[in-house]
């Protein structure tokens, strides 16, 4: 077992990360201004794909995958509260 990272955007389109079969998100935290996820991993197993959204607080009209999407933490850049969610099949 591994833990690895992986940086994301702060932006509200879905985005997809190829993570080791399994593997688990251990949190979320800015690391130089930028939001990045660390995972506890199987670097032996075939990786799987994985979709992550952020929201902000009072953004409305979120997709209905949010209602049992995990959460995966929130991190307060750029002035914003932005939330972020492991969705699947996301339309925004």
């Amino acid at each position: 077992m591994v833990i690895w990272k992986f940086p994301l955007a702060l932006a509200l389109a879905p985005m997809t990360i190829r993570v080791p079969r399994g593997g688990r998100l251990l949190t979320m935290q800015l690391q130089d201004r930028r939001p990045v996820l660390w995972f506890l991993v199987d670097d032996s197993v075939p990786d799987e794909a994985r979709t992550f959204r952020f929201c902000m607080t009072g953004e409305a009209d979120l997709p209905d995958q949010f209602k049992a999407a995990p959460y995966c933490g929130t991190v307060q850049a750029v002035g914003l509260v932005w939330h972020l969610f492991e969705v699947t099949d996301c339309a925004r």
